[in-house]
């Protein structure tokens, strides 16, 4: 399986567990800001599935099978599973560190795909690195 397969099906795997994760702190958000980070939370999880299918759709495009089950990205992941008891202010700081562990990822991606001159698949990574740029700063001054 060449490299660039196995980076994109990493990238899957954390960005669904990122997904997962702010789908649980949106569904248990409780506090004084409690309406404001439903809301914020939801449309970052509606942003984290439309990458996943953008990512899922870019190893189809190379020819590869989308392997996706829960284990397979439980066995790659390395972020941390939500915990749905936290506080808001847990909550804001686990997700962004979640965020910036994906833009160190994409960053990295960004440098194979083009040393391998893959240029589409180095646009996607550019493209989300700019989100996840975003949500931190926006998940930082939330703090």
């Amino acid at each position: 399986m060449p490299q660039i397969i196995k980076d994109l099906n990493l990238l899957l795997a954390e960005n669904y567990a990122l997904y997962l994760k702010t789908q649980c702190y949106h569904w248990n958000i409780t506090g004084h800001n409690f309406y404001q980070l439903h809301l914020l939370f939801e449309k970052q999880y509606n942003d984290l599935g439309q990458a996943n299918d953008a990512i899922a759709e870019r190893i189809r495009a190379l020819d590869a099978k989308v392997p996706a089950s829960f284990s397979l990205f439980n066995a790659a992941k390395t972020a941390t599973d939500p915990q749905a008891d936290s506080n808001s202010t847990t909550m804001l700081g686990d997700l962004m560190k979640d965020h910036q562990h994906l833009a160190d990822l994409l960053l990295k991606l960004a440098g194979s795909a083009a040393a391998s001159n893959d240029k589409a698949t180095e646009d996607l990574m550019i493209e989300r690195l700019r989100e996840h740029e975003k949500q931190i700063w926006i998940l930082k001054s939330s703090l």
